[in-house]
């Protein structure tokens, strides 16, 4: 009896314990799986084409790019992603803001004259010597941050672009010097501007309005100067593809920009019609005179005619002058030899 109780009570003091070992070491792995699951992820990692990541080590903190493709050791060091390209785009149109690395709404630019929102869609690629890329890490930490970035710079571009000529050149007679002046800035810097004053005429009403308008300052070498500098030439951020997608002037702008379109075609046609009038006029008179030149011709031809003619008859008459007086001089002489031959008779006294 007592050795059945004694195995009764070594049972029921020793199946708890084993039970609670179990649990422990279970719990223990698993663990042991989570944790050297979740540090496996900072030993190793992989970087794909079309981006850099980068590195800072733990410990000390040393900064290193990684560019290769393919798996390189982390060594817990914190890692950091960036595209080494990307797409920007600042519009109001849909289609446009598909695939975009960068989306905003379209650039809301004040002109001197009106205002417009300018679509803009740009393409970038990111600096390639790690330098400029721990630069830009330790200044905006994130992919996101310098996508930010760049799209203000773009922003701010546009925006200074907008003094520099009226919502009607932007819009269509210059829409190509806008892009110029607008990726200009972006890409060097923001010009300094000088400014005078234009006097603006609403086709309908005639009524004036005195304007500012802007214009890039030069300096001595003739080139704009340019008083702020672009962040993406600091950090060999380059910019290619960019187009001014779309112009939108706001209502009352659109219809003076229409109005102007519709006075200068009146105006182009007003001088196409006086020129078409000068020109029938000069071709007239130089019809007359040529019908003018054509009968002095021909008078002159005439009078040539006639005085070559008298000429003639004049060298006719004269040569029929000298041919009698020959004649008569012939016959004188002829009178004069028969004469002197008659005494030459008488003298010798053959002749009674």
């Amino acid at each position: 009896m007592s050795n059945n109780f004694g195995g009764r009570l070594f049972n029921n003091t020793s199946g708890p314990k084993t039970s609670l070992t179990s649990k422990i070491w279970r719990g223990a792995i698993v663990l042991f799986i989570i944790i050297a699951f979740s540090v496996s992820s900072y030993i190793g990692d992989t970087n794909i084409a079309g981006y850099y990541k980068v590195k800072q080590a733990a410990g000390f903190g040393d900064l290193t790019v990684i560019s290769d493709e393919g798996f390189f050791w982390q060594n817990f060091g914190f890692l950091t992603e960036y595209g080494s390209y990307g797409t920007v785009t600042l519009s109001d149109d849909e289609m446009d803001q598909k695939g975009a690395s960068s989306v905003n709404d379209a650039v809301f630019v004040q002109f001197p004259d009106g205002d417009a929102r300018v679509d803009v869609v740009f393409q970038y690629d990111m600096p390639t010597s790690d330098a400029q890329r721990l630069d830009l890490h330790r200044r905006y930490k994130s992919d996101k941050a310098v996508k930010h970035m760049i799209a203000t710079q773009c922003i701010e571009a546009v925006k200074q672009t907008g003094p520099l000529m009226s919502t009607g050149e932007a819009y269509a007679d210059s829409r190509s010097l806008f892009t110029q002046l607008a990726f200009e800035q972006l890409t060097k810097g923001i010009y300094a501007a000088t400014v005078r004053m234009d006097t603006l005429i609403d086709p309908n009403t005639k009524e004036k309005t005195l304007v500012k308008k802007y214009s890039p300052k030069l300096g001595k070498d003739g080139l704009p100067i340019v008083m702020k500098g672009s962040l993406l030439a600091e950090y060999g951020i380059r910019i290619s593809q960019f187009n001014i997608k779309d112009i939108a002037p706001d209502g009352k702008t659109l219809s003076l920009i229409d109005a102007r379109k519709d006075a200068q075609l009146a105006s182009e046609r007003a001088l196409k019609e006086k020129a078409l009038g000068e020109e029938l006029i000069a071709k007239e008179k130089a019809n007359q005179e040529v019908a003018k030149i054509k009968e002095v011709t021909i008078a002159e031809k005439e009078k040539e005619v006639a005085s070559l003619e008298a000429q003639k008859r004049f060298e006719v008459e004269k040569y029929n002058a000298l041919t009698a007086l020959q004649e008569a001089k012939k016959i004188r002489a002829q009178g004069d030899a028969e004469a002197a031959k008659n005494r030459a008779l008488v003298s010798a006294g053959l002749v009674i």
